[in-house]
């Protein structure tokens, strides 16, 4: 039992170091190629937000596209 545990913890270590080690790439990447890193972010959540609609779309339908002040009989 108490192999597993430091097993666990081990792995989970690795997976944070991986995690802290990946955001620290970016922003030296990010540093010494003269790019912002908000561009990447911006793209990134973009992508992800086209990609929530069109499952939206998928599951409920289009929005509705009527006009103001249009009467719906």
């Amino acid at each position: 039992m108490e192999v597993l545990k430091k097993v666990y913890w081990l792995f989970l270590d690795l997976i944070l170091y991986g995690i802290m080690g990946l955001i620290f790439f970016l922003t030296v990447l990010g540093v010494f190629s003269k790019t912002m890193i908000d561009k990447f972010c911006y793209k990134f959540f973009g992508t992800l937000d086209n990609i929530c609609e069109w499952i939206a779309n998928k599951i409920s339908g289009k929005r509705c596209k009527c006009k103001k002040g249009a009467s719906n009989d």
